[in-house]
């Protein structure tokens, strides 16, 4: 390993450093990538979900669900992420309400998958308009 590099910012025991500080290099990189188009005339963003619920011995309920969108021009990878995690929002969302309604996960798993999944979102959409600029998000949210 390159001593000069802390791309995984090993401490003196040999062990990752959990902890560690967003490297500003790294950082930059990334938000690089993210903004990489590959000139594509139309783009697919699929995403899936599946939950399985034990019911008792031997019985499972199972909700599975796929989507995708087609874009009809290019997006930069912030963009493609952005909407890969609220098309897996809505889609997970769905589910759970749909199992909690029929009892087979608790209030609580509930909650905690909805504020999850809300956390995930803003975070892709904060990302995303660091790094495509203001009102870039506002553009997926039609009245």
């Amino acid at each position: 390993m390159n001593d000069n590099t802390n791309i995984n910012n090993i401490n003196s025991e040999n062990t990752v450093n959990t902890k560690a500080k967003s490297d500003p290099e790294i950082d930059n990189c990334m938000n690089n990538l993210m903004k990489m188009k590959f000139s594509e005339k139309s783009t697919k963003v699929a995403v899936s979900f599946r939950k399985t619920c034990f019911i008792r011995d031997y019985e499972t309920e199972v909700v599975e669900a796929d989507t995708e969108v087609t874009f009809d021009h290019e997006i930069s990878g912030a963009e493609r992420e952005f909407v890969a995690t609220a098309l897996q929002a809505q889609m997970e969302y769905a589910g759970y309400a749909g199992l909690r309604s029929k009892k087979l996960i608790s209030e609580k798993e509930f909650a905690e998958r909805k504020k999850d999944l809300a956390t995930s979102v803003v975070s892709f959409a904060n990302k995303l308009e660091q790094i495509e600029g203001p009102g870039s998000v506002a553009k997926y949210f039609k009245d």
